[in-house]
């Protein structure tokens, strides 16, 4: 098995806990593609393709996303074989992000070049996503959890499965019992 690690956007394999890897390095190989910040500009399909030149045509690969990571894993699961898509706290797919990042700069909020450049190359219409995608969502208070029009346990659409956890950040991937879950999914 190999897994690719999507982080999300600038951080580098050092923001992966190490219980996660240490527990994904027994189950296979581990491949941490460049980080995106270090590059001048993105194009997420020529990313990809460097990506699968590098690791090559495989069945058996799993990719682990974190925040916009997803969007890579998506498009990397599109191109190329992959088993399933495992994304921690996945960003916004479909046409909802442009609306929020336009409010959020309404507000005053800046964004970086390069993160503006990978905005726009966003899944735009992801109607049902290329192979069996998991993600574990965090809602971050009480209000939150208890104001979403979803089941909070999982919720199933096509492929595609939410699992929701309370107040475990954005990087839900620290927390070990997260972690556990993780590797469950994998496994199963």
């Amino acid at each position: 098995m190999l897994f690719i690690l999507f982080p999300g956007f600038g951080d580098d394999k050092t923001k992966w806990p190490p219980y996660l890897i240490d527990l994904l390095s027994k189950l296979g190989d581990i491949y941490y593609p460049p980080n995106i910040t270090k590059l001048n500009t993105i194009d997420i399909l020529r990313y990809n393709k460097k990506i699968n030149d590098i690791v090559g045509d495989r069945s058996d690969i799993i990719i682990i996303s974190h925040s916009v990571g997803l969007w890579f894993g998506f498009y990397y699961a599109k191109l190329y074989k992959v088993k399933k898509i495992i994304s921690i706290d996945g960003t916004v797919i479909g046409n909802y992000i442009m609306p929020v990042v336009n409010h959020l700069i309404s507000e005053g909020k800046t964004f970086p070049p390069l993160l503006l450049k990978l905005i726009e190359q966003s899944p735009k219409r992801a109607k049902k996503f290329p192979v069996e995608t998991i993600c574990f969502r965090n809602l971050d208070s009480e209000k939150e959890f208890n104001n979403r029009q979803f089941v909070k346990e999982s919720k199933t659409i096509g492929n595609y499965v939410v699992k929701f956890y309370k107040n475990k950040s954005h990087y839900q991937h620290r927390h070990k019992q997260v972690v556990k879950d993780i590797i469950k999914t994998i496994v199963a």
